[in-house]
């Protein structure tokens, strides 16, 4: 097998502030923009040759990311934009629109959860939340404290991660926590942490996107759309203040493959395409190349100084865009805790992780990494689910496949993809997800893979993710068997989330419509999240068709609507029907009903001279008087199912009753005695 040199890892680059102990701390290559990575050759007389692997560097100071294998010759990113068409303001800052809460200053390395939830925060109000304030925090601990596997570090407000990193905590449903219930970590403000806190989303929002961008328009664009970026570089302590505008100025220099250390972690909110070159001399490291600058928002104050200008011209790393959604997520399946370490790459990928239900839920998102190393402009997906595979699968797409969706991504990250249909799952049954990914113009596409380096080991086991690079391929199980025929060692899953919803059952408490499972409050309508589901029914007739709709509990959109057949065979008669039947007085007469097929919701229904006379297949009744006995389907309202016409559908006899002087006589003694004749019709 040949293997095609070290390709970008998921962790992007991990980030901490000057002072901070350095998750990422070994030497890294910028990246190209232009160009594509080289072509995967692969032997053909290699029975591997169709596995090509990229894999996480770590050379005892930290770990090394790559977005254009380094042999291809890597280089500081052009971030003044590519002449595509795009035209954008000479200024753009989120605070004009009020969308950024004031500056805070870190007291620790976690950078990055500041410009995360910077980020977050901008987004929820350009979206029309309104201001909100996430802990920074929160994301910081648990990020760096993993529920089973991934970077645990010792010093977790000392080290460093990154928006994608601190990404794959959030969609395992790790926050987004309030401010107000958990302070930002001061000297003077220890934060005691339990475990029970971990799953804390108390803001009422969770996130929905992780954008990686390379590109300055599509930067711009994000910022137009979405209020903020994270954004990762080389902070070398070279910042000045340009006292003529007030502010401090970033720019630490550039040069061709540029090789630099990411250290540190900061909002992009804006841009001035106005700002010369000749404002960033201040910093001693001489003129930009070219004028402009980005408007960041940092940590370091906690005021307004923390608004400063960045260079176009400054190296960095990437820049990442997060946005958030409200929480509607009942439940979360995933193998893979805090993402992945390694990927493996080619034309075609396709991953499929296998679960078992926990409850009776509906799947109602799935949420996965497209990567293209910043070399693709679209990458088309394609997204399976499968239901009731059986005991003994052996790839995720033995089961019955309940839906199949494509979707396009314009950028690398983690996505999240709504599914609008109605598949529910049972407690208990297997079902599975997969996961295709593939660009057009044939650029190379990673399918992340966690994947063992120095101390961290995942956990993993077998028949839970497959992975192949062929759609005419089998599946290969990745903990068990992708080791084996790649002779890469330490492979385990891949990377995705499944998000659900309660599949309500609902009883009634003191007139309030309850969940007995989630004890979700379904009574009242909203008009922000769906959640569950009720019934209504149009009953069918005889020669109309019927509809069963399933409409969401809170906001009543329709989710799904099934059409009842219409009952062109249903029917109800009385047996051996005479038109009138004649009867002594005191007579018991027994008819019975002669049915073919009950309507759903019905039953059937006797009346005697119009009144209700009792439910069922027969009827006895005591002769006194003339009568009318009519048989007809009833719903549970007593509303009487008519066909199309508006004739009710039945049938009715009259009975005609012998009241002579003889017959009372006679009649009286029977009723007094209790020997009254039955007779059946």
């Amino acid at each position: 097998m040949k293997k095609v040199g070290f390709g970008k890892v998921t962790l992007k680059i991990l980030c901490a502030v000057l002072c901070g102990a350095l998750l990422c701390g070994a030497v890294m290559p910028a990246f190209a923009l232009g160009g594509d990575l080289p072509a995967l050759a692969a032997g053909a007389d290699s029975p591997a040759s169709e596995w090509n692997f990229g894999r996480l560097i770590y050379d005892g100071a930290g770990v090394r990311h790559s977005v254009v294998p380094y042999y291809a010759g890597g280089v500081s990113p052009d971030t003044s934009g590519y002449g595509d068409g795009h035209v954008f303001p000479e200024k753009y800052c989120a605070a004009d629109d009020g969308l950024l809460n004031p500056p805070e200053a870190q007291a620790y390395g976690d950078c990055w959860a500041y410009s995360v939830i910077t980020t977050l925060e901008a987004n929820a109000a350009k979206q029309g939340f309104g201001k909100k304030e996430f802990s920074k925090s929160h994301l910081t601990y648990f990020t760096l404290t993993p529920e089973k596997e991934g970077l645990a570090p010792d010093n977790v407000w000392e080290s460093g991660a990154n928006s994608v990193y601190a990404s794959f905590a959030l969609s395992n449903l790790e926050g987004i926590a309030n401010k107000a219930d958990f302070p930002n970590k001061t000297a003077d403000n220890e934060i005691p942490f339990t475990e029970a806190d971990r799953f804390n989303r108390g803001s009422g929002y969770i996130i929905d996107t992780a954008a990686v961008m390379y590109d300055a328009d599509e930067v711009k664009q994000w910022l137009l759309d979405n209020g903020a970026a994270v954004m990762s570089y080389c902070e070398e302590g070279t910042y000045a203040k340009n006292e003529e505008l007030g502010s401090y100025m970033i720019y630490n220099g550039r040069l061709d493959n540029f090789i630099f250390t990411a250290n540190h972690a900061i909002t992009v909110i804006g841009w001035d395409d106005t700002i010369p070159a000749s404002a960033f001399e201040v910093c001693g490291n001489g003129k930009p190349n070219k004028d402009g600058a980005w408007i960041v928002q940092n940590s370091w104050f906690g005021n307004e100084d923390d608004i400063m200008y960045m260079s176009y011209g400054q190296p960095v790393s990437d820049f990442g865009g997060l946005t958030v959604r409200g929480d509607d997520a009942y439940a979360n399946y995933t193998h893979s805790e805090r993402g992945t370490s390694g990927y493996l790459f080619g034309k075609y990928v396709e991953q499929g992780d296998v679960f078992t239900a926990r409850g009776d839920e509906r799947i109602s998102r799935v949420m996965f990494m497209a990567d293209s190393f910043g070399q693709a402009e679209k990458i088309n997906v394609n997204i399976k689910i499968y239901k009731n595979l059986p005991d003994k699968y052996t790839s995720p797409d033995d089961g019955t496949l309940a839906g199949s969706y494509k979707t396009v991504c314009t950028h690398d990250g983690l996505f999240s993809y709504e599914i609008k249909d109605f598949i529910g799952i049972t407690k208990g049954e297997k079902y599975a997800v997969t996961i295709s990914c593939e660009e057009s113009g044939g650029h190379s596409i990673a399918l992340q893979l966690e994947q063992d380096f120095e101390d961290v080991k995942y956990v993993s086991a077998a028949r839970e993710s497959y992975v192949r690079t062929s759609k005419d391929s089998a599946f290969i199980d990745a903990d068990r068997e992708l080791s084996k025929v790649s002779g890469e060692k330490g492979l385990h899953n891949t990377y995705v989330q499944v998000y659900t919803k309660c599949n309500h059952t609902v009883k009634v408490e003191d007139g309030r419509r309850i969940c007995t499972a989630c004890r979700e409050d379904l009574s009242e309508v909203c008009a922000k999240h769906p959640g569950g589901y009720w019934r209504t029914t149009r009953k069918p007739t005889v020669t109309q068709d019927g509809e069963k709709t399933y409409l969401c509990t809170e906001c009543a959109s329709v989710i799904k609507t099934e059409k009842i057949p219409a009952l062109n065979t249903a029917k109800v008669t009385i047996a051996k029907n005479m038109g009138t039947y004649k009867a002594d007085y005191s007579d018991y007469l027994k008819l019975r009903a002669q049915v073919k097929e009950v309507p759903d919701g019905y039953h059937i229904e006797w009346f005697k001279d119009g009144k209700p006379a009792g439910p069922g297949t027969e009827l006895t009744v005591l002769c006194e008087n003339d009568m009318q006995i009519d048989v007809r389907f009833a719903d549970a309202k007593g509303n009487i199912l008519k066909d199309a016409s508006g004739k009710e559908i039945g049938d009715s006899e009259a009975v005609k009753v012998n009241r002579g002087l003889f017959k009372l006589i006679v009649g009286f003694f029977r009723n007094l005695f209790r020997t009254n004749k039955v007779k059946t019709q």
